[in-house]
């Protein structure tokens, strides 16, 4: 997956959320820093880092579910268009969510 223009708004009952990748954590463009506004002000962060010997595939993303995200990102999950996969990755004393991107299925009337 090419996330150099990804871009999407996710609805949640905290208001909308728009997503946008704005850069790379890594010179492979392998890390997409994924930055959340409500509005055109800066939330937080969606995305964290990773170490290089941690293997994402090209549709998944390290999630930072931890202090200031806590109260958002569980609804970026339920609401927008990622699953959880299970995985874990430690980040310190904390450990960040693997989530895959997955498309939104048109449903036709």
């Amino acid at each position: 997956m090419d996330w150099t223009d990804f871009e999407t708004t996710v609805e949640t009952k905290l208001g909308d959320f728009r997503l946008v990748c704005y850069g790379f954590y890594d010179k492979n463009n392998q890390c997409p820093c994924i930055q959340a506004l409500k509005g055109n002000e800066e939330w937080g962060k969606l995305t964290v880092n990773i170490p290089p010997w941690i293997p994402l595939n090209d549709r998944e993303i390290l999630v930072k579910t931890w202090t200031e995200n806590e109260s958002w990102v569980p609804l970026i999950l339920e609401n927008g268009p990622f699953r959880d996969t299970g995985r874990r990755v430690p980040s310190g004393w904390v450990h960040a969510q693997v989530w895959e991107y997955v498309e939104k299925l048109e449903v036709p009337f």
